[in-house]
Parts: structure tokens; sequence; C-alpha cells
């Protein structure tokens, strides 16, 4: 045989302490992929633009090619990070409520019948801030991972939400 399990009772603060640990850690989980979930994201312009604000209307409709020019007339031209990047993901899907795959589909469907250019797409942070410095109608959409240079200016976007 072997052998008798030997049954000792579990005191009643120990389990109560237990699972009070184990909330706890449930939480800090929880609230870490909510953190992860909504990354930061930053509308940005050349410093010389006289726009300062933008409602998140506006950003939507820049962004599905449906307001092509800054108030004087100067083309708008939108670019962001690819869409595989995390933020622009979040950016297509709860800003602009469409899928990645519904995005492309809009995009080339506009292309194709000649109605919008698609937004320039970029790999990283610093070639989209070059490409806003060098066009002076171009808003770029970019998650602040890195500083602004001092060319670019950070708009600040009415009614909409960005952590």
């Amino acid at each position: 045989m072997l052998g008798r399990l030997i049954q000792t009772p579990i005191p009643k603060r120990a389990v109560h302490l237990c699972c009070t640990l184990l909330i706890c850690i449930c939480v800090l989980v929880v609230s870490a992929k909510a953190q992860e979930a909504t990354p930061r994201l930053m509308v940005v312009v050349s410093r010389e633009s006289p726009i300062i604000t933008l409602s998140s209307q506006d950003v939507s409709l820049i962004y599905l090619g449906k307001k092509t020019l800054w108030e004087g007339d100067l083309r708008l031209s939108p670019a962001l990070l690819r869409e595989s990047h995390p933020a622009m993901q979040y950016f297509i899907e709860k800003k602009l409520g469409k899928s990645v795959g519904q995005f492309r589909a809009y995009w080339r469907k506009l292309l194709f019948s000649g109605s919008g250019t698609v937004p320039k797409s970029f790999r990283r942070e610093e070639e989209l801030f070059q490409y806003l410095e060098n066009n002076p109608g171009a808003v770029g959409l970019c998650t602040g991972e890195i500083p602004l240079p001092p060319h670019l200016k950070e708009l600040t976007i009415e009614d909409w939400k960005v952590p």
C-alpha cells in the first residue's frame, strides 16, 4: 500500500488570502491587456499648418478619402503607418469601423474607379515624419513611440477619446 494521505485542514484565513491574491493577479492581467488593446494615436501635420484641431469625423473622412482638401483648397495627403502595425489596426477597426480587409477593399474600389488616392503607408515613424515635412498638405497618423521632430505638431482631435 502506498500509504495514507494525511489530511490537515487549511485555515480559512489562508484560503481567503489566496483567493484575494488570485483576484488581484487577474485584475492586473486584464488591466494590462486593456492598455495593450488601446494604443496611443496621434494626428500630426507640419508645424506651419494653420490647422490646430480636427473633429473625429474629419479624421474619419480624411482616411476614407471623403475629405480631400484643407481650408484654402490645399490638397490633403493622408499618411499612416502600415496596416500591420497594431495601432493602425486599432484605428481602422475602432475609429473607421472597418476590418483591415474591408479597409483595403474599400480603397481598391475607390482607386480603380478613379475616385481616390490611397493614403501613403510607411514602415517606420521616421519615414512618415519625413513625408510630412516634405508635403505641405500631408496629415499623418502615428503612435508617438518616438518624439515628434520640431517641424511637426500634434493636432487636437475634438470628441475623440485617444489614450
